[in-house]
């Protein structure tokens, strides 16, 4: 099949500053760079729809309230109905039952669902999960695919492992830092150690700030930089005077939701992700290694499938602060081992972990189902 498809991405997120949430706009916004006519929906948005820049897709804002938002399934019914939609790929689990019964009253061909959280699913995901018309279920590593199958007890044929991408030319490894340098007074010779993820309670930035008092101790020309949105407010505010209690204030810096990534990246020596639970697989670790920065990871989720021990970065047991203050000294000591670690990490991305390598496999995944329903039916 060659001809180009009517695609619609939805993902009940009212911004695009998670992970999910800037691979779901970016396989939206490389799939209509392809010809594809594609309309990423998503909830009314907090920020100017600028924050989707110009790319060649339609913006669709749908209140997608709850899991019982008929008003809300009834306006994608009838946008897959407008734009003979033949593709619905939903993002999270309340666009999925929303989307479902639109999908299937719009005789949608196909549905894909994506699966982007080690979590095991419920009940009531367990019965989503195994709707008839759900065509594939994308999960995010095989780690989560695993947990999918056994939670779900889900056919192992319906559930695939396409990774997330990175986009090299975005997170260039040849990207100077001078401007992050200049912004925080870093001075030549400072360690930093870069935190990118949004500040909820399983992603350990508590740990990370119990961890950084021993590294900083050791080490005192030490700075870690902790980029992310306040996803919980309460928590963030915990941090902030966790870190006061520390005596770490000038240690280190809350940056807030940032969209000069790439920038702040190149300014760090190395990266640390030490969630606790819930990761899939992390997309920091794919964008530092894009940027030839080893990182530090707790052995969670999908992330050893990324971080292999010695070779791409070091992995750490969850929730052990004195472990994760080993790492970041060891590789404070070893600045060769880092730059050999960050080659490595840099040419599997390159292999694996592509933007192109992504959307080349789910685009040919949707042909594939779209041929399966044309045979059935014309058995049929």
């Amino acid at each position: 099949m060659s001809r180009k498809l009517s695609i619609l991405q939805i993902i009940s997120k009212s911004s695009i500053s998670s992970g999910g949430s800037r691979q779901a706009f970016q396989l939206a916004r490389e799939l209509a760079q392809r010809g594809h006519r594609v309309s990423f929906v998503c909830r009314p948005l907090l920020r100017s729809k600028e924050e989707l820049d110009n790319s060649n897709i339609t913006v669709v804002e749908i209140k997608m309230k709850s899991e019982f938002d008929l008003s809300s399934s009834m306006a994608l019914y009838k946008l897959m109905k407008e734009e003979k939609t033949d593709v619905v790929h939903v993002h999270k689990g309340l666009a999925h039952s929303l989307a479902y019964p639109a999908a299937c009253l719009a005789k949608v061909p196909v549905f894909v669902v994506n699966r982007g959280v080690s979590f095991p699913l419920d009940v009531f995901n367990r019965i989503k999960y195994k709707w008839k018309n759900v065509g594939r279920i994308i999960a995010v590593s095989e780690d989560v695919r695993q947990i999918l199958i056994k939670s779900g007890k889900l056919d192992p044929d319906k559930v695939r492992v396409v990774y997330g991408g990175t986009d090299l030319a975005l997170f260039d490894w040849r990207i100077k830092p001078d401007a992050v340098l200049a912004e925080f007074g870093i001075s030549a010779g400072t360690t930093v150690i870069g935190n990118i993820a949004n500040l909820r309670n399983w992603k350990g930035h508590d740990l990370l700030l119990h961890a950084a008092r021993k590294v900083v101790d050791a080490h005192p020309n030490t700075l870690i930089l902790i980029v992310g949105k306040e996803d919980d407010k309460a928590w963030a505010r915990q941090l902030i005077k966790l870190r006061a209690e520390l005596g770490l204030d000038d240690k280190v810096i809350f940056t807030g939701y940032r969209r000069d990534v790439p920038q702040l990246l190149a300014a760090m020596d190395f990266t640390v992700i030490c969630s606790v639970s819930g990761e899939g697989l992390t997309g920091t670790l794919r964008e530092s290694l894009a940027m030839k920065k080893p990182a530090i990871s707790s052995d969670v989720g999908g992330n050893r499938e990324l971080i292999t021990h010695q070779h791409t970065g070091l992995l750490i047991p969850p929730n052990n602060h004195q472990a994760l203050a080993e790492a970041m000294s060891y590789l404070i000591q070893h600045p060769e081992e880092r730059r050999l670690m960050g080659e490595e990490g840099y040419k599997l991305i390159r292999q694996n972990f592509t933007t192109t390598t992504r959307i080349s496999r789910l685009e040919e995944l949707y042909y594939e189902l779209l041929n399966d329903v044309e045979k059935k039916e014309t058995i049929e």
